[in-house]
């Protein structure tokens, strides 16, 4: 069976892991349903530009969902401050 290999961040993996026990499913079964709602709207021209925006800025970023997104305190050389998602 083939299979695609996603590569993603201590922080954007905290967050999904997070999502998928609250809703009592494998964090793949979020990846999967990710996909799929991509794979069924790719048509639409707004969805084929935000795959190519995404593939640009996650070079350089962490999305907004993910724990810490490289905080602002990271930004200026502070410490991240862990105390909870998104903080």
């Amino acid at each position: 069976m083939p299979k695609i290999v996603l590569h993603i961040s201590d922080e954007e993996f905290s967050s999904v892991k997070r999502r998928a026990d609250a809703l009592h499913v494998a964090p793949e079964d979020i990846a999967y349903s990710g996909l799929n709602y991509v794979m069924n709207e790719i048509t639409r021209d707004e969805i084929r530009n935000e795959i190519l925006h995404i593939r640009n800025w996650r070079r350089e970023s962490l999305p907004r969902w993910s724990d810490s997104a490289w905080s602002v305190h990271a930004y200026e050389c502070g410490h991240d401050d862990h105390s909870g998602p998104g903080r």
